[in-house]
């Protein structure tokens, strides 16, 4: 990594490839920052159940598979679907708005502590370590 970077690294919890990183610059105010994100190839596609999905007629209709059938009339829950890109059998799933918080607080933390270091941690615990 590059000097003057706080960076979060989130691996495969199988064989410890990175799939992503989130990083910002420790010379510039946190709020000032936009967070970068890099991946490893195509490690994530996002799904939007709630959402409406176009039919091959043309026709939109909405995507409520399984739980999200109780979803409210216009209410999406949007996640991340992580596949590993050495294509080993991992495969996590995280809902966008959660991952994104956790690691902007990780990035927040490590930002105020002026810490240019890289935390790497699997999406799995990363989310389980911070309520």
């Amino acid at each position: 990594m590059s000097d003057g970077l706080a960076v979060v690294e989130a691996v495969c919890g199988r064989c410890r490839v990175w799939w992503a990183r989130w990083s910002v610059r420790l010379d510039a105010p946190f709020a000032e920052n936009d967070v970068e994100l890099r991946t490893n190839g195509t490690v994530f596609g996002v799904q939007a159940p709630g959402g409406y999905m176009q039919a091959t007629d043309g026709a939109w209709f909405p995507w409520r598979p399984g739980t999200a059938s109780q979803f409210p009339p216009g209410e999406i829950r949007a996640r991340y679907v992580f596949t590993c890109p050495t294509g080993c059998p991992s495969n996590v799933v995280a809902q966008t708005d959660k991952l994104e918080d956790v690691v902007s607080r990780v990035l927040r933390e490590l930002h105020a502590r002026r810490a240019e270091t890289t935390f790497t941690i699997t999406i799995d615990k990363l989310l389980r370590s911070i309520p």
